[in-house]
């Protein structure tokens, strides 16, 4: 989950990407349950700790930079997460901020 807002990326350059995603990510204990955006209580499904000894998949939409994939995969290997692989749907060139 999100921790808190981000700034756009897109005219960032490569390490302010780093600085803009970092510490955003975390996850939620099997207790705390994740949530979608619905607001009864049915919403929450739980994440057992035993799904983090399984090889894990996060999906993007463009990688750029790697900063957002990167980020999100650091929160979940420090919930326990053994293999974090990460697939996207395309690939951004990265612009000359020379």
């Amino acid at each position: 989950m999100r921790t808190r807002d981000t700034a756009a990326q897109t005219a960032l350059t490569p390490d302010a990407r780093l600085a803009n995603v970092a510490g955003a990510f975390a996850t939620r204990n099997a207790e705390g349950g994740t949530r979608n955006r619905r607001t009864d209580e049915c919403s929450a499904f739980r994440v057992p700790s035993s799904a983090f000894e399984r090889p894990l998949v996060l999906v993007d939409d463009v990688f750029t930079t790697g900063a957002t994939l990167a980020e999100a995969a650091r929160a979940l290997e420090r919930a326990g997460a053994h293999t974090v692989s990460a697939v996207t749907f395309g690939r951004a060139v990265v612009p000359d901020f020379t």
